[in-house]
């Protein structure tokens, strides 16, 4: 797949949001004596770390074989160092303003069944809109640097609650460089004019006003219109993806098996933004999307798709 293969090289600024994602894996052999409630035996309480919400975007790009520079706010703590020490692993450079707690989203597991039981979230007592010491900062490297495409990742906890997404829209737009928004409906607002919107279809609902009645194909268009932005995206889980360029087209989901769906919209809006910016047209690029959050739903966990992996894929489903 010639597109996929020239996703090496360019240059990709992924700015949103960020989570340490923590993992810990026990087994269920009991209920809890002390309540109606099931009991986790955790015999190893290490835990393993990846890197979460915008950070998992920027690994799916620098996995997909793009160079990747992750624009973030994070915490002087604990979290914030294995937060830094993951992207260093993972080639992410990271330009990150220092404000607050770092989050911190910890699950568990019964390891012998595979069974996700729940999460505990740490770091989101004081999710105030990042400083303007902090913003002026993020957005001066921006403008200093080069990129082939700005991705927003948007979580709603901190870098968004401002006005700093419409500053980097504007000056993208004057430099007529690539963004696409992964926002959520109370920020859509605050991406207006990007290159390409591309929420899941209740969000979408949720960003048109009476969108809630609407066909797929009428909610993609005025979506687009409302946005300002040259293309709409919408995911629709099993039912694939629509886009809308002024053309309506629906793709089918290109999964094999379902594992685990958390982290696939990250996938998608990275391999999405890497095959726009080489040249593909939205339907062709929409569905390498596909591909790559096909091959992220069939991991457990946040994960990601490989360049190789996706060339892999793709070539074995056009042969097949």
């Amino acid at each position: 797949m010639d597109i996929v293969s020239r996703f090496r090289g360019k240059k990709v600024a992924v700015v949103g949001d960020i989570a340490l994602d923590a993992y810990i894996y026990g087994s269920i052999n009991r209920l809890n004596p002390e309540s109606a409630a099931l009991l986790l035996t955790v015999n190893d309480e290490t835990e393993e770390h990846r890197l979460g919400c915008a950070g998992n975007t920027a690994m799916n790009v620098s996995s997909l074989g793009a160079e990747v520079t992750l624009y973030c706010v994070i915490g002087n703590d604990s979290r914030g160092e294995v937060f830094r020490k993951l992207c260093e692993q993972n080639n992410i450079k990271l330009m990150a303003a220092v404000e607050g707690e770092t989050i911190k989203k910890q699950r568990w597991f019964d390891r012998a069944h595979n069974y996700y039981l729940f999460r505990t979230d740490f770091g989101e007592s004081n999710l105030s809109p990042m400083g303007a010491q902090s913003q002026e900062e993020l957005l001066r490297h921006l403008m200093e640097s080069k990129y082939d495409a700005i991705i927003f990742s948007d979580y709603n906890k901190r870098i968004f609650r401002g006005d700093f997404a419409q500053k980097v829209v504007s000056f993208a737009r004057s430099r007529d460089i690539f963004t696409l928004a992964d926002a959520k409906p109370s920020n859509a607002s605050k991406f207006k004019g990007v290159s390409v919107i591309r929420p899941n279809e209740k969000e979408a609902r949720q960003m048109v006003a009476g969108g809630s009645l609407m066909a797929i194909e009428e909610l993609a268009g005025k979506l687009k219109e409302v946005m300002d932005s040259n293309y709409c995206v919408i995911t629709l889980g099993k039912n694939g993806v629509a886009t809308y360029d002024g053309g309506f087209h629906q793709i089918g989901t290109k999964a094999r098996k379902v594992s685990d769906v958390s982290g696939a919209g990250d996938t998608f809006a990275a391999a999405l933004t890497l095959s726009l910016i080489n040249g593909a047209d939205i339907v062709e690029s929409a569905n390498i999307a596909n591909y790559a959050s096909g091959i992220v739903v069939e991991k457990p966990g946040t994960a990601t798709a490989t360049n190789e992996e996706l060339i892999r894929r793709i070539n074995e489903e056009e042969k097949g």
